[in-house]
């Protein structure tokens, strides 16, 4: 059985390759060129955040980001309790947006 908590795969549509990374921790984002006063640049858009809880709950963070807000929106909580077999939820999808 793998170890690690959390499990990333990426394809990029270009070619076949996979990139695949597991961790016990992870944290990736994802960027868009964007233009901003009168220049392009690139704009982490999106990050997911993967952590284990002190209660022992896996917990993945969807915050996404734009120049024009005040701060960065949390757009999804989704958690998992995988060491406890007295759980009847399997995968709880909390969709409130929240300020990070």
């Amino acid at each position: 059985m793998n170890e690690n908590l959390f499990t990333v795969r990426l394809v990029p549509s270009s070619a076949p390759n996979l990139l695949e990374i597991s961790a016990e921790l992870l944290w990736f984002r994802v960027e868009q060129r964007i233009v901003r006063a009168g220049a392009q640049e690139m704009w982490n858009s999106l990050s997911v955040y993967c952590e284990q809880e002190a209660t022992g709950a896996l917990l993945m963070r969807v915050v996404v980001f734009n120049p024009d807000w005040d701060g960065p929106l949390q757009i999804a909580a989704i958690r998992s309790w995988p060491n406890d077999p007295a759980n009847l939820v399997s995968l709880a999808c909390n969709l409130d947006h929240s300020s990070t």
